[in-house]
């Protein structure tokens, strides 16, 4: 199985220097289709009025750039951005244009009602709702809902309270907020109550943390971020104070991330687990994917990755091996170690139009895997494998995937997931 990954390993890399390689040709195209978001105020035919945009006419860059000028000078947009989607898979014909637009916030004076109440008025106007429906493979269904407001911290900030039940539970407050100066343009923290139960020791994790995450867009599709934490963890007997801190780095070339083509992700991640009971531990991460598309919608995906520790790990942060994340046709959570490595290989075949409300379609993988502890050689773990097919729907607001696996020696297992594992 060693050999097997290898294979793997060195496919990946082909196939991403393949993909970071690829250049596009655009000739002539025609505006098919125009789509509105972020508007809340502004109708979508003022949007398209303002744009000065029609259906049938030729669009290239200077278009679009004219059509954004436009919208800007409007003076209803603090943010305009306008994104061009070709309707089949190759440049050239036709194109959807997606207006992704900011409106100005409603000064309080300009909203009706009593004076006193303007200020909440403001906050409830902000105030966006969406439901909470996943399914993890291991930990059941999790379900509730997450409330936002936007803007009240000042331009470009966010309040998010997520409430969840089931196999999640957690209640939290996340703050967040975009910069436009200083050595960080991202800022995002918060504080949370949780609790689920581990598939391997079949015990429950409770948690309580504070966290605050800063990052930086560098050039290349690169991404730099770090962070720190503090939490409090009960875990059957178990009861610690738990100190983290950490760094990561990584490179992003998907322009769809629910569905990637012709594209590749790496991360790399070093952290500082420091708690009161356990032994420290240093903990490294590294994750390395490539989308390629082959005939037709199909999409080649392959990924390797790598969690490791330079010490014993304790046992609520030790890597789960097994399930739908890394190893299908084994039940979640089958094996736990202090270090794991995985690959996958993963032929994706779309069967409805790309330009649908929603995707489906076929695939058939391949996992392999295992997991060592600390003080243990690589060479001296067993790697698994299994293998299988599956169908998956990807939508804008739901996502799922249900693979049958087959695991090595005999035996099957169905997974159910909301969404595709990488």
């Amino acid at each position: 199985m060693t050999r097997l990954a290898t294979v793997w390993v060195v496919a990946l890399l082909v196939s991403a220097g393949t993909a970071a390689a690829q250049a596009a040709v655009t000739p002539a195209d025609t505006l098919a289709e125009i789509r509105i978001h972020g508007n809340h105020t502004t109708p979508d035919e003022e949007v398209v009025r303002l744009a000065g945009l029609t259906i049938g006419q030729p669009v290239d860059d200077a278009a679009i750039e004219a059509a954004a000028t436009r919208l800007r000078k409007s003076k209803r947009f603090e943010e305009v951005e306008i994104r061009k989607r070709y309707r089949s898979l190759e440049p050239g014909g036709d194109v959807a244009l997606v207006i992704v637009v900011r409106e100005h916030p409603l000064p309080d004076e300009a909203m009706p009602g009593p004076a006193a109440l303007k200020p909440f008025r403001h906050l409830w106007a902000s105030g966006m709702f969406l439901p909470i429906l996943s399914y993890s493979d291991g930990y059941g269904f999790t379900y509730g809902a997450r409330f936002s407001f936007v803007d009240t911290l000042g331009r470009g900030s966010r309040i998010s309270v997520p409430l969840s039940w089931g196999g999640t539970k957690r209640a939290a407050v996340e703050l967040e907020r975009t910069l436009s100066r200083g050595p960080f343009d991202r800022i995002f923290g918060g504080a949370a109550v949780s609790e689920r139960t581990n598939p391997f020791y079949e015990l429950d994790e409770d948690r309580r943390d504070v966290w605050v995450e800063a990052s930086r867009q560098l050039p290349v599709h690169m991404r730099a971020a770090g962070h720190a934490g503090y939490g409090f963890v009960t875990f059957g007997a178990l009861e610690e104070h738990v100190v983290t801190y950490g760094a990561d780095l990584s490179v992003d070339t998907r322009m769809d991330p629910v569905f990637p083509r012709n594209a590749v992700f790496a991360s790399v991640g070093w952290e500082r687990l420091d708690p009161t009971q356990s032994a420290a531990v240093n903990r490294f991460k590294a994750d390395a994917r490539a989308y390629r598309g082959l005939v037709g919608q199909s999409v080649l995906s392959l990924r390797v990755q790598y969690a490791g520790a330079d010490g014993a790990q304790p046992s609520y942060a030790r890597n789960l091996l097994g399930g739908a994340s890394n190893l299908r046709g084994y039940e979640a959570g089958s094996y736990s170690g202090d270090n794991l490595l995985g690959a996958t290989i993963e032929i994706r075949i779309p069967i409805t139009s790309p330009m649908g409300i929603a995707r489906a379609g076929v695939s058939v993988f391949g996992d392999t895997g295992t997991v060592w502890d600390h003080g243990q050689k690589l060479s001296e773990s067993n790697f698994r494998a299994g293998g299988g097919a599956g169908v998956f729907l990807l939508a804008s607001l739901f996502q799922m995937s249900l693979d049958v696996g087959f695991r090595e020696g005999g035996g099957a297992r169905v997974h159910f997931t909301t969404g595709l594992q990488f």
